[in-house]
């Protein structure tokens, strides 16, 4: 028996033809056999065992080759298992429940000027709502994202801090929390459209990062690693960020209601959205806003320099702009020499931000291979 054989037999190994058909598709027992490096004999074994297990099912059969011999395609039930998400920005709390192909099948949000507890417990009862509707023995986890700093299980930058506490006291499933930003990177890396070590970017309305390694998310002592609109880049500002408390914060010079502000606006009382910065920023030319783009161009340069990863993904409605694009593309790459061709712009960003924070629970089993079978 080869090594490849003995791993088949292990139930890591069987994750992993879940994780592939999750991840791919359908796919035929000789698909699978390559990408695990096995024989096709092995794989059938293995996958007999999933399909008696009520986990894989045959689908119809296609043809493959010159030859035209047929191929059995395999697939996993979809509505096997569950995941649940709560998205939780300063504007907004969006719940969503994804079967184990990412589908979303229920999805209900929330918009406020200020998040409450009155609202939160709303939330919860329709929460308590999914659970009952789906079975909760087959949710699962929660992923919870949070907008702004997440340490010791707590948001420090949204008015209820204990959220994940608020969570688990009521139900019983696991909880996986995490700032919004690092879930969009996790959902990047799930779907397979990044390398092992890259760096994520996303700007709008205000500017936050990720730093990825080997797969896994550079978290610091604070879990602030990466964390490119805090960094200080104005000594002689004075404006103080309300996120970091520091004063002339790459955040504070770049975010649209600093843009907004400069092109006279009323920030107070205009919805500060991708919109409103394009229709304002014609004004001017586009001067300001190219103006920021530099700014952050200037520093995303300053990360490449130190970390030099294999890619950067820009995450944001902005870099649907071409020509705002483009010149953030040129800022980047004169500053700090790194090739175009590694900077990517997130693509279908509006659908992965929806479905990020229930893609972190898919994530620590499918992505992971820690899965319940």
């Amino acid at each position: 028996m080869t090594l490849g054989d003995k791993e088949l037999n292990s139930k890591s190994t069987k994750n992993r033809i879940i994780s592939y058909i999750i991840k791919n598709g359908s796919a035929s027992r000789k698909e699978i056999a390559k990408h695990l490096g096995v024989t096709t004999a092995t794989l059938t074994i293995a996958t007999s065992g999933l399909i008696d297990a009520g986990i894989v099912e045959e689908l119809g059969t296609v043809e493959e080759g010159k030859v035209g011999r047929k191929q059995v395609m395999l697939d996993v039930k979809e509505d096997l298992w569950f995941a649940v998400g709560v998205d939780i920005t300063s504007t907004a709390l969006c719940i969503t429940i994804l079967n184990i192909k990412s589908d979303i099948l229920e999805e209900m949000t929330w918009k406020y000027k200020l998040l409450t507890e009155t609202i939160l417990e709303e939330a919860m009862d329709y929460l308590g709502k999914i659970m009952q509707k789906y079975k909760q023995k087959r949710i699962l986890g929660i992923g919870l994202l949070m907008q702004g700093y997440v340490e010791n299980d707590q948001c420090y930058t949204l008015p209820i801090h204990d959220i994940k506490e608020k969570i688990n006291n009521r139900f019983t499933v696991p909880v996986f929390m995490m700032n919004n930003v690092k879930g969009l990177a996790v959902a990047e890396y799930y779907f397979g459209n990044a390398t092992q070590n890259f760096l994520l970017v996303k700007y709008g309305p205000g500017v936050g990062g990720v730093i990825v390694v080997n797969g896994e998310i550079v978290e610091g002592f604070h879990n602030r690693a990466g964390e490119i609109g805090h960094i200080r880049w104005n000594s002689k500002s004075d404006k103080v960020c309300g996120i970091c408390g520091k004063k002339g914060c790459l955040e504070t010079l770049v975010h649209f209601n600093t843009i907004l502000g400069r092109l006279g606006q009323d920030v107070e009382n205009i919805d500060c959205d991708l919109c409103a910065i394009l229709e304002h920023s014609e004004k001017d030319q586009f001067k300001i806003l190219n103006e920021s783009l530099s700014t952050l161009a200037e520093a995303t340069s300053v990360f490449v320099d130190i970390l030099d990863p294999d890619q950067i993904f820009l995450a944001g409605d902005i870099f649907k702009e071409e020509s705002l694009f483009q010149h953030f593309l040129n800022e980047v790459n004169d500053k700090s020499g790194i090739e175009s061709s590694r900077i990517k712009r997130v693509e279908n960003y509006r659908m992965k931000r929806r479905k990020a924070s229930g893609v972190i629970v898919l994530n620590e089993y499918f992505g992971k291979g820690d899965m319940p079978i």
